[in-house]
């Protein structure tokens, strides 16, 4: 029961924003409380409030994950201890030297390897919006945001130079999901992402991966990226196609891959739990009480568009799949700054506002 009145809050503040958040905190009280018995579960939204939270590892900490791990581990290669290990250490709970260093190792790696294909990106993305010119869209998700990025994904991964980074430096652990899943979303992925492989296998004429190169791009970028980078920018263009057309080539030129992320915010919630009674923003929260951090208002700290961000995709907290999502979108939005006046976009009508990624709340946040 409790946790059903937590998912049907969490559903009114994710269905009453706009497509892009503003600058300012929603309006309110900064933190709402939802109690059934002895179970409370509070709502923090304030970029303040929010960052006192997570910077104080005294009081509150992550929810239980060890669960979801042993899942992970059932449909891939990788060791359940490595993946506890680095996520124990997520920068979004603490940041201490071990795992920053390991965590820029894996990102400059990767870094390095976007680069060297970014024109392929591109290259996909363009062809994306070729086949729009002849063919207009209908619906913004279907039609144009995940086809697009299936596309750029295809370009990226039939390189060989690419995945032989990945398993090493995976299977080590220093990359990892953020979002866990259900068990049966897990195989409904690994399905999804095997599928793309076999497609591109007999495309090119070539037997499929190994599998431990399918599980590599399983954990680094479909889990982890998939949901937030459509919705994401699906988001971006409700609010681009309402513009007048006249004003649409500038607001295109105005926006980049992190803003898109950190004013679109496609996950919902960060979750913790508190460790012992403390007052946050003049609000008693007890021991046991879950903590659910709203994203986007979280983002509305001065501090979410500089290094220490909070937003999906940007700040030092940055992982494999968040970097992969931002030379993806970048790639998207550059191929729509070229080819937008040549697309039909007339039969297009909005979409409802809606998180990318809806993170299900359970037994714990």
């Amino acid at each position: 029961m409790h946790a059903n009145r937590v998912n049907k809050r969490i559903a009114q503040l994710v269905g009453s924003r706009d497509h892009l958040i503003s600058d300012l905190p929603l309006s309110g009280e900064p933190i709402e409380t939802v109690t059934s018995g002895t179970e409370r579960t509070h709502f923090v939204l304030d970029a303040t409030a929010t960052r006192s939270i997570l910077t104080d590892d005294d009081s509150f900490a992550p929810a239980p994950i060890a669960a979801s791990i042993q899942r992970l581990s059932e449909h891939t290669d990788i060791d359940a201890s490595e993946a506890y290990r680095f996520l124990t250490h997520n920068p979004l709970q603490t940041d201490r030297p071990a795992h920053a260093d390991v965590r820029q190792q894996f990102v400059c790696a990767y870094a390095r390897s976007l680069q060297r294909h970014g024109k392929r990106l591109s290259a996909g993305a363009r062809s994306h919006f070729d086949r729009l010119t002849q063919h207009p869209p209908c619906a913004l998700t279907r039609d144009v945001v995940a086809p697009g990025v299936d596309a750029i994904l295809q370009v990226f991964l039939a390189d060989d130079d690419v995945p032989a980074e990945w398993p090493a430096r995976i299977g080590g652990g220093a990359a990892m999901l953020e979002y866990m899943h259900h068990p049966r979303k897990l195989a409904a992925k690994s399905a999804q992402i095997k599928a793309l492989f076999d497609e591109l296998a007999a495309h090119r004429g070539e037997p499929g991966p190994r599998d431990d190169v399918r599980d590599a791009i399983l954990t680094s970028y479909v889990l982890q990226g998939r949901e937030p980078i459509i919705g994401g920018i699906t988001a971006y263009l409700c609010t681009w196609l309402s513009a007048p057309e006249a004003e649409r080539a500038q607001l295109l030129e105005s926006i980049t891959a992190v803003q898109l992320f950190a004013r679109t915010a496609p996950v919902n919630y960060i979750g913790r739990s508190a460790r012992k009674d403390v007052r946050v923003a003049g609000h008693a929260i007890s021991a046991g009480d879950h903590v659910l951090l709203m994203l986007p208002w979280a983002n509305a700290d001065v501090l979410a568009r500089q290094q220490r961000s909070l937003a999906f995709g940007a700040g030092a907290h940055m992982c494999a799949g968040q970097a992969l999502a931002l030379a993806l979108t970048d790639a998207f939005l550059d191929a729509l700054r070229g080819a937008h006046h040549a697309i039909d976009w007339s039969a297009v009508r909005p979409e409802p506002p809606v998180a990318g990624v809806f993170r299900q709340y359970g037994s714990s946040p």
